[in-house]
């Protein structure tokens, strides 16, 4: 709402010309107190609407901000699992390992484990879709963002030969390793030329029937330089029914 027919600096009539309307010099909340409601509302909304929106705007976003880092959890294990036989499976869920963390002095409330179960490769893996995800799994075992891994064996050998899953020496009890020797699987490192077990096959395993992930037998490992060797290590002892 504008005052009508102010008399502008350069005009040429008086300023008590019938003409001109005179300049209302009343200050803002003078002027409101003399409005009704909706003369109030259309004032100050073509005032100061742009303002109010402006500002409207970056409370959202801050609160939007605050809410996201106040509520986000921290990441303490990524576990990655390539060609499950079904989808949305129990295991895909972060609260199904709720009670591991729990058993493992560590607040579920607080953390996350991120699941990747989602990822295909056929036994040719010609076709682009499964080169693509041959080269990101690789890239994430690269840049140490994998701590456990599930595949079923060919592949797992395939990408154990390049060195990315740990020495199951490394990490398991010998105890667990000399009675699992018969379902440890090998490789012979492209670089080292050394050979060492990288995973243990799951053949009717209780945990994995729990997750749907799989109906036939797959290999479990721990990817080199985990972020986390200890829970890595607590969970795959947790998938083997081992964790005393």
């Amino acid at each position: 709402m504008q005052d009508k027919n102010v008399r502008p600096d350069f005009a040429k009539l008086p300023e008590d010309s019938e003409f001109y309307q005179p300049e209302d010099k009343r200050t803002t909340r003078e002027k409101l107190k003399t409005m009704n409601r909706k003369e109030k509302a259309e004032f100050i909304v073509e005032y100061y609407g742009i303002n109010i929106v402006v500002a409207v705007v970056l409370i959202s976003v801050a609160i939007g901000l605050v809410v996201h880092f106040a509520c986000k959890k921290e990441n303490v294990l990524s576990v990655y699992v390539v060609n499950t036989t079904q989808d949305d499976c129990p295991g895909d869920d972060s609260a199904f390992y709720a009670d591991f963390l729990k058993r493992n002095g560590v607040n579920p409330d607080k953390v996350d484990i991120s699941i990747s179960a989602n990822l295909s490769v056929p036994v040719d893996a010609q076709d682009s879709a499964s080169q693509t995800n041959i080269q990101m799994i690789q890239t994430q075992l690269m840049a140490n963002s994998v701590d456990v891994f599930f595949a079923p064996e060919d592949f797992f050998k395939s990408l154990g030969e390049f060195e990315y899953l740990a020495d199951l020496n490394d990490y398991l009890p010998a105890d667990v390793l000399k009675k699992y020797k018969d379902d440890l699987v090998y490789i012979k490192g492209l670089d080292s030329g050394k050979t060492y077990p990288v995973g243990i096959r799951l053949k009717n395993n209780k945990w994995i029937k729990k997750t749907g992930w799989y109906k036939d037998e797959v290999v479990v490992g721990i990817a080199d330089n985990a972020k986390d060797g200890d829970l890595a290590t607590a969970l795959v002892l947790e998938i083997l029914g081992e964790n005393k």
